[in-house]
């Protein structure tokens, strides 16, 4: 579902026979422009799920729908296997350039468990109902990207492998990323192999390049620096003692 797109965007969809919903040819039905958010076009375009429902049903397809799951989430009272997945190590606070005009800032609150999303030193707001945009977890997908054809896109390398972090209840841990093809959905796994298990909420998938800057507090190679130092200031406490 999309309105509009790059000259190679509409090549891949014709390439992968996808089926198709866009707002180019289809506005006014199961996409409109919202006059009340005062927004210049193409920024006032909207649709809903029932519309998009409704429009796939008509062109067929929801029929043969191949068997698809999506990210594994801990409904267990005490996420017991994220905070497992998780570990040790904090991250209350971070903070994405993707370029000089556009930073990102999430700020972990305890009480409610989940992050305040900040976008140039303003709270993200919800349009729909004014409430904070407060994610449960956070993905970063590190993929290096290059502004490409004569219309100057943006080329994103998201087939293949990579690294990656996932923020969830205030931790932070490494995580890998691998898609095959353009068809296939792209796969988040632990550092040991295992598919990423989320909590419980709204999730954002952060895509950036590997050398655009991500400060984390706390400072996770000062808080292993730390771990160092205590474990080894124990072992010649033990060994002064025996």
């Amino acid at each position: 579902a999309h309105w509009g797109g790059s000259e190679d965007g509409y090549d891949q969809i014709q390439k992968l026979s996808l089926k198709d919903l866009d707002g180019i040819f289809l506005e006014g039905s199961t996409y409109y422009r919202n006059k009340d958010v005062k927004k210049y076009a193409p920024h006032n375009g909207y649709t809903n799920y029932e519309l998009l429902k409704k429009a796939s049903e008509d062109k067929g397809y929801l029929e043969n729908i191949e068997e698809f799951h999506g990210f594994y989430y801990d409904y267990s009272k005490d996420l017991e296997s994220v905070n497992k997945q998780m570990g040790e190590i904090n991250a209350t606070n971070m903070s994405f350039d993707f370029f000089k005009q556009y930073n990102m800032t999430f700020e972990y609150d305890i009480e409610t468990k989940d992050y305040k999303a900040i976008r140039n030193n303003e709270t993200l707001i919800d349009e729909k109902d004014s409430s904070e945009v407060r994610p449960k977890n956070i993905i970063v997908q590190f993929a290096n990207s290059k502004v490409t054809g004569p219309n100057l896109t943006l080329t994103i390398d998201h087939i293949g492998s990579g690294s990656g972090k996932l923020f969830t209840q205030g931790k932070v841990i490494d995580i890998n990323w691998e898609k095959d093809s353009e068809s296939s959905k792209t796969i988040f796994t632990t550092s040991s192999g295992d598919e990423i298990v989320l909590s419980p909420g709204l999730t954002l998938i952060e895509v950036l390049d590997e050398k655009d800057t991500i400060k984390i507090t706390p400072d996770i190679d000062e808080r292993i620096k730390n771990l160092e130092k205590v474990a080894e200031e124990k072992n010649i406490e033990e060994s002064t003692i025996a």
